[in-house]
């Protein structure tokens, strides 16, 4: 049986940076391993290469408020590779291409703004606090206290169908607050990909003399004694592809279908599915006649969900960023070729006048568990809580984006690493 003191399965953001905090701590390299069950470090962290062009198809974009990632950031010298995501945004609504006031008006709302209106359903108290945000989604929870037309400009303005309807309205509050900066709308992309994150933390590892395992699937967990196959005292080990390790400290950074493919945590199944996946899918799209040229990110009503111009000179563009059931509409086409034709149908209906023509290539790429949410009905610190009284004894450390405080965010799964492990 092969020994190691730290265990981390997954070379994701959260495990390359748990291995990174640790080698700062003073962790010996050769102490510590990472197994990847994939053949590329990442996660759903990627950068895609087609025709010369590069692109984030995985996690999208950053804020200016997420300390951790902003460190990272400043420790690695990457500041010259920010890029601010410009705030104009319009919205296509019931046929018609609309900019915030006339959004606003549209819906006949007594807001100024939706800056307003997000501040005001953000921080709005029910009745004293009777109200048990867990127990509702966040178009329940507005409801209560928002007119439907004030309800109906945070759905569009918000964009996302999981966050609205899929997670519970406690924890949908934290991440409006804390992640989407509703207010200040300060994000941001790397000029090279957010997979240079990645990278610098890989390169930094690999230097340092850290082992990094791909192709190397979790099988089994054995947390006691009493489990059959250990030796000479070996009291905790994992099985990996077919071979077992001993560990002192075991960090998984793995999603919630993983921990269910793991016979060790089927007899935790009500614990680790108080969580869904979020299907997240996102269409590239490259037209030789530049038609979007000057056109802000826009957000639909339609099966676009969001459209959002990458290079106006090149024609580089993400047609569709889609969530739930639009990725799954999406996804469920056979050949790229009938997406094609619906893309070029959609898009002409929408903006007849400029008489769209099929883009030169498109590019899909679908993520059945991109994100996680908290479901209805949970209560999340509870859960928190019951799962580090369980496995934390153990030295079991369950880590990153999935059971998170701020799911859907690079921030939050890395968040986790300094919460349950104080460095």
């Amino acid at each position: 049986m092969k020994r190691t003191k730290h265990i981390i399965v997954g070379a994701g953001i959260t495990g390359l940076y748990l291995a990174y905090k640790l080698l700062l701590k003073g962790v010996s390299a050769t102490d510590i391993v990472i197994f990847e069950g994939s053949d590329r470090i990442g996660g759903r962290i990627y950068t895609n290469e087609h025709k010369g062009f590069r692109y984030s198809v995985g996690a999208g974009r950053l804020g200016k408020k997420h300390k951790y990632v902003m460190k990272i950031i400043k420790d690695f010298k990457l500041q010259d590779q920010i890029i601010n995501i410009g705030k104009n945004t319009n919205y296509f609504v019931e046929g018609r291409l609309m900019n915030e006031a006339e959004l606003l008006s549209h819906y006949k709302s007594n807001f100024k703004s939706l800056n307003e209106l997000w501040r005001y359903a953000i921080e709005k108290k029910l009745n004293g606090n009777k109200y048990d945000p867990c127990l509702y989604n966040l178009h329940n929870y507005f409801s209560l206290i928002l007119s439907a037309n004030d309800v109906e400009l945070l759905k569009i303005s918000l964009g996302y169908i999981g966050e609205m309807y899929d997670m519970n309205a406690y924890n949908g509050l934290i991440t409006l607050r804390k992640d989407f900066d509703i207010r200040n709308n300060e994000f941001f992309i790397l000029r090279d990909g957010i997979h240079i994150l990645c990278d610098v933390l890989y390169k930094y590892i690999l230097d340092a003399g850290v082992s990094v395992k791909f192709s190397s699937i979790l099988e089994d967990v054995c947390d006691s004694a009493s489990c059959a196959g250990g030796e000479r005292g070996d009291k905790k080990y994992v099985k990996v592809s077919g071979v077992k390790h001993s560990y002192s400290k075991l960090y998984l950074t793995i999603k919630r279908g993983d921990y269910m493919n793991i016979g060790y945590f089927k007899k935790y199944e009500s614990l680790f599915n108080t969580v869904s996946d979020g299907h997240l899918l996102r269409i590239f799209a490259q037209y030789k006649d530049v038609w979007f040229k000057d056109m802000p990110k826009i957000l639909t009503q339609n099966k676009l969900q969001f459209i959002i111009p990458i290079d106006y000179n090149s024609g580089l563009i993400q047609i569709s960023y889609s969530d739930r059931y639009n990725a799954d509409f999406w996804n469920a086409f056979k050949n790229e070729k009938d997406v094609k034709k619906y893309l070029t149908k959609i898009l002409n209906e929408m903006f007849p006048e400029k008489n769209i023509k099929e883009p030169e290539w498109i590019t899909m790429h679908f993520w059945k568990a991109g994100d996680h949410m908290w479901n209805v009905g949970v209560n999340t610190k509870k859960i928190q809580e019951k799962m580090d009284d369980i496995f934390i004894p153990k030295d079991i450390y369950i880590l990153g984006e999935t059971y998170s405080e701020r799911q859907a965010w690079i921030e939050g799964a890395i968040e986790t690493v300094h919460k349950k492990l104080n460095i």
